[in-house]
Formats: C-alpha cells, sequence, structure tokens
C-alpha cells in the first residue's frame, strides 16, 4: 500500500498522474490536507492502515520534511512501527514504489535522487559537446 499525504492537492494530483501513467493503482490512496474542510490527515491515514493486510508494506510518502503533514505521519510510526515513511515526494518516487515488488530502501531514495536534475546544465553541456 502507498499513501501519499500532502498540504493541498498536491497528493491527489501526483496519484492522478501515477495513474494516467500506469492505470489505475487499486493500493495507491491520496490525502490531502488544508482543503475540502480537511486540516488533519492523521486520522484518515491511520483508518487506512488499520485496513491494510497484516503484511503488506506500508509506504507513505509527504511533500515537506518537517512540514504540518509530514509530522502528523511521524507520529504514527508509535503505533505502527513497521511503516516506511518517505518525504519529498515526486513522481520517479512514486513510480519506482509502484514497479518494483522487493523494495532496497536505500537505492530507491538514491534513484529518486538523481531523478531531480538542473536541465539547464545539461542543455549547456550538450551545446559545448555540439560545438565540437
Amino acid at each position: 500500500m502507498i499513501i501519499l499525504a500532502s498540504h493541498g492537492q498536491f497528493a491527489e494530483g501526483l496519484k492522478q498522474t501515477a495513474e494516467l501513467i500506469m492505470g489505475e493503482q487499486k493500493n495507491l490512496f491520496a490525502f490531502s490536507a488544508y482543503c475540502n474542510g480537511v486540516d488533519s490527515v492523521k486520522e484518515l491515514i491511520r483508518q487506512k492502515i488499520l485496513v491494510a493486510n497484516e503484511n503488506e508494506s506500508i509506504y507513505i510518502l509527504t511533500d515537506i520534511l518537517g512540514g504540518s503533514v509530514n509530522t502528523e505521519v511521524l507520529s504514527l510510526l508509535n503505533e505502527f512501527p513497521d511503516i516506511t515513511v518517505y518525504s519529498g515526494m515526486n513522481l520517479p518516487l512514486l513510480i519506482e514504489l509502484l514497479t518494483i515488488s522487493h523494495l532496497d530502501l536505500y537505492q530507491t531514495l538514491d534513484d529518486a535522487r538523481k531523478s531531480i536534475v538542473l536541465v539547464n546544465e545539461l542543455l549547456h553541456h550538450q551545446i559545448k559537446e555540439d560545438d565540437l
């Protein structure tokens, strides 16, 4: 199970984008704080964890490390110590989690970091190479 949690509609937008690319994902859920009258997503996430299969891995992705949503999710670790929490969620990380059955958590995080690129620099190097 993968749970996305964010300020505003970011989580829902990320879910929709992933499903546009990969099709419907039955174990992907999004919770948005501070919109539609929802300030806290903690109890919504807690309820989703409670209905998960006993042996199911649970990954929670939040938008900002140390933000209110991330802080709420981290407070669930006392009750659910086996969940894995990532902060700084992005589409490459989500796709990686959706497509790999056995995860090396550190490799997954490293792969997601490598997907963040300063494109201007890439273009600059490409132009220099083309000039040679």
